[in-house]
């Protein structure tokens, strides 16, 4: 059984829940969603906590990263901050040089949600007026996080009154060394044999190239290793990986670990990608859970995601939900230990 409790809960509507098992210890937050620690356990059976979060759970507005959060109406970014439904031309805010990224300037990563404890996990709700942030129609939106043994789950729900565009991820940057220290000696695995090309500003531009021969080749396990910019043109564009990978498979396509303590991570999706970011711009910024900075490459966000500016570059756009259908998609987290 999983044991779910509310930690800490203020008037602002700001409330702390664990969901705790004998394995994996999760806690979440009514602002954003967000994850802000997953404990899990090492080869030793020391616990150690394997997410980034700020120091400052209560202030979204100072955590330029998202981290842990649930974001959009879109994740990723809009080209151009605009875009054209229905003959209609709608203007977003610029946050991310010239795009709209994650939703606005302020997204779905800093409204408080209602929640409901529900067997094994919680239950979030939030209600996104028509024009919040430029986007059409008023949006019901849940996020449910369970954790059962050692999987937690998040499962997205929304419906819109009119045609919007909606497409939202969790934005978790994993460490499993639970320091502040670079990721690079982190494994990953992946399904996948392509990835998406993007320009110096992070947007896509619709080419999806080979990742065979390239350092975007995860199809077998490999050590992330130290970022050649210079040797690759798709790294030095945005100073590492800032890229979607794109699938071959439909579930269990991720497997992320550390062997010096063991820890693994295993994601599965219905999502037909990953945007692959190795915090390349996290110095200086986020006061962390240590009371420091957190530095450049110190955390891997794995954002499931349909195509990033899919309104733009897919001929028939994913992003866009019509009125009165039903956006769902789920992703699952294994936390495991090597064998």
């Amino acid at each position: 059984m999983t044991d779910v409790k509310v930690l800490e809960k203020k008037e602002s509507g700001f409330a702390k829940i664990q969901l705790a098992t004998e394995d994996v210890r999760v806690i979440v937050t009514t602002v954003g969603c967000q994850i802000a620690s997953v404990f899990t356990k090492d080869k030793d059976g020391e616990w150690g906590d394997i997410v980034l979060a700020p120091q400052d759970l209560e202030h979204p507005e100072l955590d330029s990263a998202f981290m842990g959060a649930v974001v959009g109406r879109v994740g990723n970014r809009i080209g151009g901050a605009s875009f054209e439904l229905n003959g209609k031309t709608y203007t977003l805010a610029k946050n991310n040089g010239e795009h709209c990224l994650h939703g606005g300037i302020k997204g779905f990563n800093q409204k408080i949600f209602d929640y409901e404890i529900i067997p094994d996990g919680v239950r979030f709700s939030c209600e996104s007026p028509d024009m919040e942030e430029g986007f059409p129609g008023c949006v019901q939106f849940t996020v449910t996080v369970t954790l059962v043994g050692n999987e937690m789950s998040l499962i997205y729900g929304a419906e819109s009154d009119a045609d919007t565009l909606f497409a939202v991820t969790n934005h978790s940057y994993f460490n499993l060394s639970c320091k502040n220290q670079p990721i690079f000696d982190h494994s990953l695995k992946m399904a996948s044999d392509s990835f998406m090309v993007v320009d110096p500003s992070g947007i896509v531009t619709g080419e999806t190239a080979s990742s065979a021969g390239t350092p975007f080749d995860f199809s077998e396990r490999r050590v992330i290793g130290q970022l050649d910019l210079e040797g690759c043109q798709d790294l030095k564009n945005v100073g590492g990986y800032d890229h979607p990978i794109v699938f071959n498979a439909s579930e269990d396509q991720i497997e992320l670990s550390y062997e010096p303590n063991g820890r693994v991570v295993k994601i599965s999706t219905d999502c037909p990608m990953v945007h692959m970011y190795t915090g390349n711009f996290l110095g200086g910024g986020v006061i962390g859970k240590l009371g420091v900075p957190y530095d450049n490459w110190c955390g891997i966000a794995l954002e499931t995601e349909g195509c990033p500016d899919s309104i733009h570059v897919e001929k028939e756009p994913s992003v866009i939900l019509r009125k009165g259908e039903k956006y769902a998609s789920v992703t699952k987290y294994t936390f495991e230990v090597m064998k």
